[in-house]
């Protein structure tokens, strides 16, 4: 079996010529054009009058994690962080939310 580089297979299999360096370029970019609707989102989440919120957590490279999720009717929004508590919960719904707040505990 031949060991194929990620750049091999982009430039035969979809004819997109991949150099170093491209992929983390395309990233920055791509940060850049969503900024906005991320802001946007971020602030919408928290608004409503209800939000659903949890979070789960993995295991990567040694280090624990926590994928937390904000839902409301009209705006999901999703976020890594290295901590579990009240801090991100916070984050996500602001420090002045009054709504209710829809967990699983």
């Amino acid at each position: 079996m031949s060991t194929r580089t990620t750049q091999q297979m982009m430039d035969d299999v979809f004819g997109v010529p991949v150099r170093v360096g491209t992929i983390s370029q395309l990233a920055q970019a791509t940060t850049e054009v969503v900024a906005g609707p991320v802001e946007a989102a971020r602030t919408s989440v928290q608004a409503p009058a209800v939000a659903h919120l949890d979070e789960t957590s993995w295991r990567q490279g040694g280090k624990r994690a926590w994928f937390w999720v904000a839902v409301t009717s009209w705006v999901t929004v999703f976020v890594v962080r290295l901590s579990r508590g009240g801090s991100v919960a916070r984050e996500l719904l602001g420090e002045t939310f009054t709504g209710i707040v829809v967990t699983d505990r």
